[in-house]
């Protein structure tokens, strides 16, 4: 059973105190206008009354204590990850400088490095690999990126998740990426999930045909993230499976095959 609470008291005309299980809101407004402003953030609702009928819009608070560690760019880009079609990692940022850090948006930064790994034993199967088609999902990059960069500065948990989407109709082996991120709230933590991308095709070929299809289980640790000029994102994962299917012994079963 679920144990919910909210108290609503009325200030003044007009003016609402909200207590509830995730926190304190004050409401201004009212009905058909309001905009409320709450530990989660701010939101402003336009309805007109007894329709049903309302519109709403959340502006989301920037946390503004997030350290970021600045790495100068590589000497040699990766040409590959930049130029092949499934290795565009390109995603808009707005132009300006991040409130919750000193580091201009759009500078040459690496973040998310503490490499947290899913619970159980462990090896690495792959290299460190860019997730593909990220620029088809700006938003939800970005929703991530942010995510992972705070949780990163408060100690919480965060990294990524794979999901095989056989269904998928441009490639049955299609593997998905999803980013997850531990937020704290006033009562207690939540995690939330972005589907940031997928693992480049023949790694996901080369997964599903040694690891999945024959019923190992998979996971997989987020190794980095780049954030470069030209608002541009790379997330790096590392794919994880069960001791005695490392990387090598991956090898060493296919040249017996």
């Amino acid at each position: 059973m679920t144990l919910r609470f909210r108290k609503s008291i009325a200030v003044m005309p007009g003016v609402r105190l909200n207590l509830g299980k995730r926190g304190l809101s004050v409401r201004i407004g009212t009905r058909g206008f309001g905009h409320t402003i709450g530990t989660s953030g701010r939101r402003t609702t336009i309805g007109l009354p007894g329709s049903g009928v309302s519109f709403t819009k959340v502006h989301r608070r920037v946390p503004q204590s997030v350290a970021a560690r600045s790495y100068d760019a590589p000497a040699a880009p990766d040409t590959r990850q930049e130029q092949h079609h499934a290795g565009n990692q390109k995603a808009e940022i707005k132009p300006g400088r991040d409130r919750r850090e000193s580091t201009p948006i759009g500078s040459k930064v690496r973040y998310a490095q503490n490499r947290h790994r899913p619970v159980g034993q462990w090896v690495q199967t792959t290299l460190a690999e860019s997730v593909v088609g990220v620029h088809h999902r700006k938003p939800m990059a970005i929703a991530f990126a942010r995510a992972a960069r705070e949780a990163e500065a408060k100690g919480l948990i965060y990294g990524v998740e794979l999901e095989h989407r056989p269904d998928n109709p441009h490639d049955p082996n299609a593997i998905a990426v999803i980013g997850i991120a531990e937020r704290k709230g006033w009562f207690k933590r939540t995690v939330d999930r972005w589907h940031i991308g997928y693992l480049d095709r023949e790694i996901a070929a080369e997964i599903v045909s040694d690891l999945v299809a024959q019923g190992i289980p998979v996971a997989a640790e987020l190794y980095s993230i780049y954030e470069g000029v030209d608002s541009y994102l790379d997330f790096k994962v590392i794919v994880l499976a069960p001791p005695g299917n490392s990387t090598k012994a991956r090898q060493r079963k296919a040249g017996q095959a």
